[in-house]
Order: structure tokens, then C-alpha cells, then sequence
């Protein structure tokens, strides 16, 4: 027996460091991370108990009192010892998302949880007769039939185990499911010595080991915390969500994003935009505590959090996303400074709103864009059903779909020369008609496109197809000098930019000088360098360019003079409010200071004639708007051209 006082002690020391290990890494957040820990004291109990029921009345003289404490100590043992293997099943559950089923099907846990219960029977029975152990008057134990019946039931709990881990298996990595499953065979290994010899007992020992194991591949504080926030990472959101549609396991989640996490970061720092989601983190784990709930909190990065609740416990959920909701509708005190951070939270229920994985990650990422602007609590259900929702929710699938299906068609805005009095451009405008959804703005799927990276494939559709009408020679017959395409931002980081646009012009025989590239100063914003390195090499390849939106956010003159653009175009922001006599007198210097540098000036946005008047009057070069025209399709373009020029060669 002295050996197993030895196996005891050894194990006890491992569940204190590990236990410990654990809480220092955080690993304390989630339901698997808490299940692990009651797991860890459960087995840490058991060695105790085992270590007292080992060594009372061998190492100590206890006279008279020997027998019952025994009695005691050995009860007490067996009574946490038969626990771990029904509460390793709950563990298991809880990483393989299973666990709800016990929830939301009563029956199936009483199923679960009878055996324990007649162990707990047997073992107050045995008080008062023999049924599973008892002690001679000298304290020597014995085995009683109703010990083995224990085996028996750990059996049936094994062979529950291992069909769960076989049948969701595919719900976690083939590492972590390996780990779980070998818990079983080093058990019974442990259990099967116990059996035929009373005096080794090694399963505390073996579990400890075990659970070491589980702590190191299962449970990697890399791969689940986020120390930005204290709670857990975007990479255990994803492994979660993913766990859950497999083991189709319902649940309600409130999505919550901070969408001017931006501005705090540029205005006020970096720290502090920390600061802030670390206060808010720790606001939401105490409103839920309040409230009865346990949820999984995730920081997913940009001022984005998910918070995920058992879908049984909806009504008080919603509850909490309320009063989430009223906190966030007040200024934040970050140390010394007070901020107010715009959010919005919406409460999604799965699988009722959003029935798979696809579509419920393409929402998170997404709805700052999908839904409205609001200072409550949203439900998803109220919005999902709209026809402008359901193109902004599934913009990828529509952006994909054209692609393959080629959906994408080239439009042309004519712009007129005061000069000329004709028309003598026109800009390239891309539009999407899906065959679901029809026409879809650009305004929805450019930015979904920047945000993929399926913009770079439709920009070499833009370019190509702009190329190739240049190249028909129409365009030119009826007096257009060139055609504008607009460069994304995405495109003016491209390393090999010119090199593209020189491939295009050799396999279409044209002209650089056709050609007029429009960029914009947020494209210059997001990487300086390498897009005036493209600017500077597109000019010298002989492409004319255009400043694009100028006037739209902060517009950096130095920069603006310094770049070697030949127009810049005004745009329709400035046009609106030009009946605003100060805002009449900053456009018109503004136009007179480029005209004074030898910029072109293109007004975009005109309406109506008396607009026309007055930007001519300032001394405009170019006007372009709904005035003249909207974008027309090629064949559509290429006749109005002709009757508003005429043949021009």
C-alpha cells in the first residue's frame, strides 16, 4: 500500500501544478477551460481521498476509531473517484459541442448521469450492509460483489465516450480527438490493475499524467486567448462555430462591433483602443455573471466581439445584450479620458436566422456594412428577410458567381469639354447583374471585393474590357480623345501594376495615350511608397492620370501638387453644396489654385444647368454628371456619341 501512498502524493503535486499553470495562462474562460479545471480539482480530490484512505490506520494509530473513519474516508473516495469518468463525459462533450443535447433532451440526461446514481446508491447502502467493501475488527479491507459492478458501469460510460468521439469526431482537430480518446485505454489500463490487485492503484496517477496531456494538446492559451481583451481568441471563435454546426448544436449569439475602433486608434492611440475593448470585455463577463449566464466571450480583432449563450436561456440573453447596449450608449472612461465608441449589437439566433457556417462567418466579418445604423439592440430576424440584406449578406456568393459566370459588364459616362463643346471622354464604370438578385450597386460589392481580394480579378476584367473597346477604334471614330478607368486601392499597391497595363496595351495595339487612370488620395493613404512608385511609372509609361473624389475626407495639398497628375476631378459632395456661399468661395479658389499649377479641372455630380453656368464660369475644363448623361452600356454609349458628335473622322 505504501506505493500507492506514493502514486497519491505524485498525483496530487501534478493536478496543484497544473491547476495553477492553467489559471496563470488564463485558461479559466469557456465552458471546455472550466470543465477542465473542475476536472483537474476532481481528480486532485480523489488522490487525496486515496491518500487518506490508504494511509489511516496503516501509517496512523487510531485505536477505536479506525474501522468507521475508514468507512468514511473510503465512501468519500469512491464517491468522487466514480465521478471523473461521467464528468470526463461532460468534458468531452463540451470540446466536441454535444453537450446542449443534454439540455434540451432531459431524458438523455438522466440517461447519462443513472449509473453514477446507482453508485451513489450502493455506496449508502453498503453503510449498513456489505455490498461493495467493508473492514474487519483488525481494519484490513475487503471487496464486497457490488465493487466489481463499479468496473461495469465505467465500462458502459466508456463505450458512451468512445462512440461520441467517433461520431464527432470531425468536430475538433485529429490531434485533440486523439488525445480524448486515449484517456480511455490509459484508464482502463489503471482500472483493470485495480481490479485484480487492490494493493497497486494507479489511476490517479495515470489521469494526472492524462490530464497533463489534454492541458498541453487540447487546451493551447496561443491558439484560444486574446490578451487584448482577456477573453478568448478569433482563432477559438472559428474552431467553436465550426464545432457547433458540426454537432448541430443550436445557440444564440449577440455580435458586437465598435465601428469607430479607427478613429480612437488614430486620435488617441493604440493603447487606448486596447484599453477599451479589455474594459469592455470585462463589463460584458460581469453583466452576464449578474444575469445567470455563462457565455463565451471572443475578441475577433478591428473593435469586434461575439458573445455565445445556450439558446434555451434566449429571453435573458437578449436581456443582457440590452443592457450591454445602454452601457455602450454612454462616454467610456479610459484612465484620464472619456470616449464614446459607436457600436452596434446584434443578437443572431443559430440555426433559426443563419443556418450554416458559411453564412453566419460571412456576416460576422460583414455587418458593419449589412446592418443599419442603430443605438440598440438588433435582431437579426427583423432584417434578414429584406432584399437589400440579402444582397449585402451574400455579396461574396454574388461576387464569386459573377466572376465565374462573367455577370460583369463595362458602362461608359460621357464627359463633356467646355472647350470642345463635345464630348470627348467618357469613364469606365463596372456593374453586377446577378441572376438572382439583378442589378447590384458597386457601392456594395467594391468594398466586399477590397475586403477578399476579388477586386485585383475584377480590376483585370476593367482593364482588359476598356482595352479591347479602345481597340475596336469606335470610340475614336466619334471624337473620344480617351477613356477614364478608376484603380482601386488594392490595385495601386500592385508590385507589377505597369507591367499589366503594358501587357494589355501590346496585346490590344493601342495607345498609352488613350487611356486616362483615375486613383484616389485614399489609395495614396494606405501605402505612400509603393503607390506613388506605380503613379510615377504609369506617367512615364505616357498613361495620363486624374485625382479622383477630391474633396471627400482630408485632402492633402502638398501632396496633390506633388504628384504628377494632369486632372482633378471635383467631386459631387462639393457640387451639392456649392449654393452655400462659403463653401462657393472655397471650390471656386480651389479651382483657380490647380488652374494656376496646369490641372485640369473635371466636375463630376452635375445635375442641372444652372450647376453648368456656374462651374464654367469658374473656369472648369470638363463636366460630367447626369446633366448630359448616366452611364450607359457599350452599345448604348457608342450612339449617343455618335449623335452628339457626329463622325468625327
Amino acid at each position: 500500500m505504501l506505493s500507492s501512498v506514493y502514486f497519491s502524493i505524485a498525483a496530487c503535486f501534478i493536478c496543484i501544478m497544473l491547476f495553477v499553470a492553467l489559471i496563470i495562462r488564463k485558461l479559466n474562460q469557456g465552458r471546455s477551460n472550466k470543465y477542465l479545471l473542475v476536472l483537474i480539482c476532481n481528480v486532485f480530490l480523489s488522490a487525496i481521498f486515496d491518500l487518506l484512505s490508504s494511509s489511516f490506520g496503516t501509517l496512523w494509530d487510531t485505536s477505536k476509531y479506525n474501522v468507521p473513519m475508514q468507512m468514511i474516508l473510503n465512501f468519500t473516495f469512491l464517491f468522487i473517484h466514480n465521478f471523473i469518468i461521467p464528468l470526463y463525459f461532460i468534458y468531452v462533450a463540451s470540446v466536441l459541442g454535444f453537450w446542449y443535447s443534454f439540455k434540451e433532451d432531459i431524458r438523455r440526461a438522466y440517461l447519462i448521469f443513472l449509473p453514477y446514481g446507482l453508485i451513489i446508491i450502493a455506496l449508502i447502502v453498503n453503510f449498513f450492509v456489505p455490498i461493495v467493501f467493508t473492514f474487519d475488527d483488525k481494519g484490513v479491507y475487503h471487496r464486497c460483489v457490488g465493487l466489481y459492478c463499479f468496473y461495469g458501469i465505467a465500462l458502459f460510460y466508456f463505450i458512451h465516450i468512445f462512440v461520441a468521439i467517433i461520431r464527432y469526431r470531425k468536430a475538433a482537430a485529429p490531434e485533440k480527438v486523439l488525445v480524448l480518446a486515449l484517456a480511455l485505454p490509459i484508464t482502463a489500463v489503471a482500472e483493470t490493475i485495480e481490479a485484480i490487485t487492490y494493493e497497486i492503484r494507479l489511476e490517479t496517477i495515470f489521469l494526472a499524467f492524462t490530464l497533463i496531456l489534454i492541458a498541453i494538446i487540447v487546451h493551447k492559451p496561443e491558439e484560444n486567448l486574446d490578451n487584448i481583451a482577456n477573453c478568448q481568441s478569433r482563432n477559438a471563435f472559428e474552431r467553436d462555430i465550426n464545432t457547433a454546426f458540426i454537432a448541430r448544436r443550436p445557440f444564440g449569439m449577440i455580435m458586437l462591433e465598435i465601428i469607430n475602433t479607427e478613429y480612437i486608434q488614430n486620435n488617441h492611440g493604440t493603447e487606448k483602443q486596447l484599453i477599451l475593448m479589455r474594459i469592455l470585455s470585462d463589463k460584458i463577463a460581469r453583466i452576464t455573471k449578474v444575469m445567470n449566464l455563462v457565455p463565451d466571450i471572443y475578441y475577433l480583432g478591428r473593435g469586434r466581439m461575439a458573445i455565445i449563450c445556450d439558446r434555451y436561456k434566449k429571453d435573458l440573453f437578449i436581456d443582457a445584450g440590452r443592457v450591454i447596449a445602454s452601457y455602450l450608449d454612454e462616454p467610456l472612461r479610459l484612465q484620464e479620458l472619456e470616449v464614446k465608441a459607436d457600436a452596434k449589437l446584434v443578437y443572431v439566433d443559430v440555426p433559426s436566422d443563419i443556418a450554416n457556417k458559411r453564412d453566419l462567418l460571412n456576416f460576422v466579418w460583414n455587418m458593419k456594412d449589412i446592418m443599419p445604423e442603430s443605438n440598440r439592440l438588433m435582431m437579426l430576424k427583423d432584417y434578414n428577410t429584406s432584399y437589400e440584406f440579402q444582397i449585402k449578406a451574400n455579396m461574396d456568393t454574388i461576387i464569386a458567381r459573377a466572376i465565374v459566370d462573367e455577370n460583369f459588364e463595362m458602362y461608359y459616362q460621357p464627359i463633356y469639354s467646355i472647350k470642345d463643346e463635345k464630348f470627348v471622354s467618357a469613364e469606365a464604370l463596372i456593374r453586377l447583374k446577378d441572376r438572382s438578385v439583378g442589378f447590384v450597386s458597386p457601392a456594395y460589392f467594391i468594398p466586399v471585393a477590397e475586403r477578399s481580394g476579388a477586386i485585383h480579378e475584377i480590376g483585370n476584367f476593367v482593364i482588359e474590357s476598356v482595352f479591347e473597346f479602345i481597340s475596336e477604334g469606335e470610340v475614336e471614330k466619334y471624337g473620344v480623345d480617351y477613356i477614364e478607368l478608376n484603380l482601386s486601392v488594392a490595385q495601386c499597391i500592385e508590385p507589377n501594376l505597369v507591367e499589366k497595363f503594358n501587357k494589355y496595351l501590346n496585346e490590344y495595339n493601342i495607345s498609352p495615350s488613350k487611356v486616362n487612370i483615375e486613383i484616389t488620395e485614399t489609395a495614396v493613404d494606405y501605402d505612400p511608397k509603393v503607390t506613388s512608385m506605380n503613379i510615377v511609372n504609369l506617367r512615364k509609361a505616357g498613361f495620363s492620370l486624374s485625382l479622383d473624389d477630391y474633396g471627400t475626407g482630408f485632402s492633402n495639398i502638398m501632396r496633390v501638387t506633388r504628384l504628377p497628375i494632369d486632372i482633378v476631378k471635383i467631386d459631387k459632395s462639393l457640387v451639392d453644396a456649392i449654393d452655400n456661399p462659403n463653401m462657393r468661395i472655397m471650390v471656386e479658389n480651389t479651382i483657380q489654385m490647380f488652374k494656376k499649377i496646369n490641372k485640369k479641372i473635371l466636375v463630376e455630380g452635375v445635375e442641372d444647368q444652372r450647376h453648368v453656368e456656374i462651374f464654367k464660369e469658374f473656369g472648369c475644363d470638363y463636366i460630367q454628371g447626369y446633366y448630359y448623361s448616366r452611364p450607359l452600356d457599350k452599345e448604348r454609349f457608342l450612339e449617343f456619341i455618335r449623335e452628339a458628335n457626329g463622325e468625327c473622322l
